[in-house]
């Protein structure tokens, strides 16, 4: 699932980054949805008709912005060995251990 990103109601503004804030202020509402538009691709995700090895985001702006849709996912993300060295460093973040089980029918 990609849920891009949602705009929320609170404000930042932070010593020294003032800059970095009013880009934000400018960008944030033509980049990101609302709360209701930010939840949709989950709720795509959890009731839709979502086909196996899909995503459920955003259809425009490069899955930024736009209609929730079902998706095919990069090259990145199907890539076996970038996928074996996010569940090696979430194993170590997190302190737990998934161990992971084939069956071989």
């Amino acid at each position: 699932m990609n849920p891009s990103t949602a705009r929320a109601s609170r404000s930042s503004c932070r010593p020294g980054k003032y800059l970095l804030d009013a880009l934000a202020a400018f960008a944030t509402p033509v980049l990101a949805h609302g709360p209701e538009g930010g939840a949709l691709p989950t709720l795509l995700a959890a009731t839709g008709d979502v086909p196996a090895g899909s995503l459920a985001g955003p259809s425009r702006f490069g899955g930024v912005r736009g209609p929730a849709a079902a998706t095919e996912p990069s090259a990145g993300a199907n890539d076996p060995d970038t996928a074996g060295r996010l569940w090696q460093v979430s194993e170590e973040l997190t302190k737990i251990r998934f161990p992971l089980t084939s069956s071989a029918a």
